[in-house]
Protein backbone atom coordinates (compact mmCIF):
# COMPACT_ATOMS: atom_id res chain seq x y z
CA UNK A 1 0.00 0.00 0.00
CA UNK A 2 1.31 3.43 -0.92
CA UNK A 3 2.17 6.14 1.87
CA UNK A 4 0.15 9.49 1.84
CA UNK A 5 2.51 11.67 0.03
CA UNK A 6 3.64 15.07 1.88
CA UNK A 7 1.74 17.94 0.83
CA UNK A 8 5.43 19.60 0.32
CA UNK A 9 6.40 17.69 -2.20
CA UNK A 10 3.98 18.35 -5.43
CA UNK A 11 4.35 22.01 -3.90
CA UNK A 12 8.50 21.89 -4.05
CA UNK A 13 8.46 22.83 -8.02
CA UNK A 14 6.82 25.98 -7.51
CA UNK A 15 9.77 27.48 -6.39
CA UNK A 16 11.64 26.87 -9.91
CA UNK A 17 10.92 29.21 -13.02
CA UNK A 18 10.38 27.13 -16.14
CA UNK A 19 13.58 26.99 -17.63
CA UNK A 20 15.47 25.40 -14.68
CA UNK A 21 13.20 22.16 -15.15
CA UNK A 22 13.40 22.24 -19.04
CA UNK A 23 17.44 22.00 -18.17
CA UNK A 24 17.85 19.55 -16.26
CA UNK A 25 15.61 17.44 -18.47
CA UNK A 26 17.65 18.09 -21.43
CA UNK A 27 20.59 16.59 -19.73
CA UNK A 28 18.87 13.17 -19.55
CA UNK A 29 18.92 13.24 -23.81
CA UNK A 30 15.59 12.08 -24.06
CA UNK A 31 15.48 13.89 -27.39
CA UNK A 32 17.29 16.57 -29.09
CA UNK A 33 18.06 19.54 -27.97
CA UNK A 34 16.87 21.75 -30.80
CA UNK A 35 13.43 19.57 -30.92
CA UNK A 36 10.63 21.95 -31.20
CA UNK A 37 12.14 25.03 -32.79
CA UNK A 38 10.73 26.01 -36.23
CA UNK A 39 13.42 24.92 -38.89
CA UNK A 40 13.85 27.63 -41.31
CA UNK A 41 11.47 26.60 -44.02
CA UNK A 42 8.73 28.72 -41.68
CA UNK A 43 8.10 31.48 -43.24
CA UNK A 44 6.12 35.05 -42.72
CA UNK A 45 2.84 33.83 -41.41
CA UNK A 46 0.98 37.24 -42.88
CA UNK A 47 1.32 38.79 -45.99
CA UNK A 48 3.47 41.93 -46.49
CA UNK A 49 1.49 45.50 -46.21
CA UNK A 50 -1.51 43.85 -44.12
CA UNK A 51 -2.88 45.56 -41.28
CA UNK A 52 -0.98 43.81 -38.97
CA UNK A 53 2.40 45.34 -40.00
CA UNK A 54 0.75 48.26 -39.21
CA UNK A 55 0.13 47.58 -35.43
CA UNK A 56 2.72 49.02 -33.49
CA UNK A 57 3.07 52.44 -35.57
CA UNK A 58 -0.73 52.77 -34.24
CA UNK A 59 -0.01 51.54 -30.91
CA UNK A 60 2.96 54.11 -30.41
CA UNK A 61 0.85 56.57 -32.21
CA UNK A 62 -2.08 55.70 -29.69
CA UNK A 63 -0.10 55.93 -27.02
CA UNK A 64 1.86 59.88 -27.47
CA UNK A 65 -1.90 60.95 -27.97
CA UNK A 66 -2.83 59.82 -24.96
CA UNK A 67 0.40 61.13 -23.08
CA UNK A 68 -0.50 64.66 -24.34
Amino acid sequence: MLDALDPSVPEAPRGYDSPTPSDAIETFDVRPPDEGYPGADVGRIRSPGSDLDRTGERLAALGKALAG
